[in-house]
């Protein structure tokens, strides 16, 4: 794999309104905002991009529509004439973003949000999707909540990784299948000197899979990679079973070390890892400190029910994690937020 050239380090302070919640300031509660990465369009005479309305920043939403028929204009994210308005930063409102600019990976920014002496390891985003109420499934799917932005950015996101984690019990639950790069992002993976497709890379402590999950089909994985099941040592003979249609990762004896794990990757030359959860994945790597940010889309639907939150384990964390907004975008309703972790400097 060659090694990319790093995104740019600096960046241009916020300025205009400040965001509140409950009447305070978002730094008074402990959330911080920080700007999009230093390229992302910024001023409304950009190249197709206009204000859309003159007295008011925010106008209102167009009625839904889930229709799975609609596909992006280009990476700017316009969908059948339904353009992705950037809210925040603010102001200018911009609409029509450049989804591969606003989604960029703050790599050059690592150092300054993780606490110091932290071991190498690749930039970590995980991407999830929830609605209003809270719930991230419909009928025990997180499809349901998806619509034309959530699966633009999905795949944006991926095309940005080089490698896709996910959880044993998310890969069954969604049938995961290989990777795949729709033609008019996989122009700007070879722009960046990565490799065409990224592997998905699986945490399972058994290593025991259905022999029909798509992940693992010949026919589906043709020349690409072949997927990464990240075990341990009582899960290794499971995963060889597999043959050449997987590849293992072991560390740890009888659960996986997830920060081992991460450094083995930066060690195989993985610079950028996208997660997808599901949520006890999720709060291993929170726990231990070694997401960078969350990708969350915030679908407007209630659900109600039992299902379960992005981020769920056994126990609380001690001490809150406080977060810095980065952006804040919009189609149809839907919202795209885009939140980076921070953690103690010692």
């Amino acid at each position: 794999m060659v090694a990319c050239p790093p995104s740019p380090a600096s960046h241009d302070p916020v300025c205009g309104t400040r965001a509140r919640v409950n009447g305070k300031s978002m730094s008074d509660v402990g959330v911080q905002v920080v700007p999009l990465h230093p390229d992302a369009p910024q001023h409304p005479s950009a190249p197709g991009r206009h204000r859309t309305g003159a007295t008011s920043p925010i106008t209102a939403t167009r009625p839904l529509q889930w229709t799975p028929d609609r596909e992006p204009d280009d990476t700017r994210g316009n969908f059948g004439g339904v353009p992705i308005r950037q809210l925040f930063p603010a102001p200018p409102i911009v609409d029509d973003v450049d989804l591969t600019v606003a989604y960029l990976p703050d790599t050059a920014n690592r150092l300054n949000l993780r606490p110091s002496g932290d071991p190498a390891r690749p930039w970590i985003t995980v991407n999830m999707v929830a609605s209003v109420d809270g719930s991230m499934t419909v009928n025990g799917r997180s499809g349901g909540m998806s619509n034309e932005g959530d699966r633009r950015i999905f795949n944006v996101l991926r095309s940005m990784a080089d490698t896709i984690l996910v959880g044993a019990g998310t890969a069954r639950a969604e049938r995961y299948g290989p990777a795949r790069i729709p033609d008019d992002l996989a122009a700007s993976r070879a722009g960046r000197c990565q490799d065409p497709l990224p592997p998905i890379a699986v945490v399972s402590r058994s290593g025991v899979f259905d022999d029909d999950l798509p992940l693992f089909n010949p026919d589906l994985i043709g020349d690409g990679p072949v997927p990464l099941i990240i075990t341990c040592t009582d899960g290794e003979a499971n995963v060889q079973r597999l043959g050449s249609r997987a590849e293992a990762m072991v560390t740890g004896d009888n659960e996986v070390d997830l920060a081992r794990a991460m450094t083995m990757l930066a060690e195989r030359g993985i610079g950028v890892v996208v997660s997808e959860g599901g949520p006890m994945l999720n709060a291993s790597m929170v726990q231990l400190g070694l997401l960078d940010e969350l990708c969350l889309t915030v679908s407007p639907l209630t659900v109600a029910g039992s299902a379960g939150r992005i981020i769920s384990g056994p126990s609380e964390l001690a001490t809150p994690i406080p977060m810095e907004l980065a952006h804040l975008l919009e189609m149809d309703g839907a919202l795209y937020t885009r939140w980076r972790f921070t953690h103690p400097t010692a």
